[in-house]
């Protein structure tokens, strides 16, 4: 059943340029962010191994601006990753407004004498809001 959900999100956000555009983004950020944390580990063996163990105190120090560049880079790209999420639940909620927005306009004027339209577009707003945070 999940599954099905996930592919059907996964489609919605596909058809959409926009979308598809934010989506690629971000999994190519979070695929930056995790190879830079896994260099964090490497860089710690070659602290280890070439400095501590072998005694050279230059390697140290290099291994530890590594370090530290990789953490910056990490923390970039794990920025970069959430921006573009979030950009691509802001695509996805302007679709679903959009297409609710039609629906509404294409309701038969009894419908909308009965339903009210601005109970309706508080009721499509909140919707919208509650399914894509």
């Amino acid at each position: 059943m999940q599954a099905t959900n996930i592919r059907r999100l996964l489609a919605a956000i596909w058809a959409d340029e926009k979308g598809r555009r934010w989506l690629l983004l971000s999994q190519v950020a979070l695929l930056g962010m995790v190879v830079f944390d896994l260099l964090i580990p490497q860089a710690i063996q070659g602290i280890v191994n070439n400095g501590i163990l072998a005694g050279n105190f230059d390697w140290v120090i290099r291994g530890a601006l590594y370090m530290a560049v990789f953490a910056v880079a990490s923390a970039l790209f794990s920025t970069a990753n959430a921006w573009f999420a979030a950009r691509v639940g802001e695509e996805v909620g302007h679709r679903l407004r959009m297409s609710f927005y039609q629906k509404i306009t294409e309701l038969s004027w009894g419908n909308i004498d009965r339903l009210e339209t601005s109970d309706l577009l508080v009721r499509l707003t909140t919707d919208v809001n509650q399914c894509v945070p």
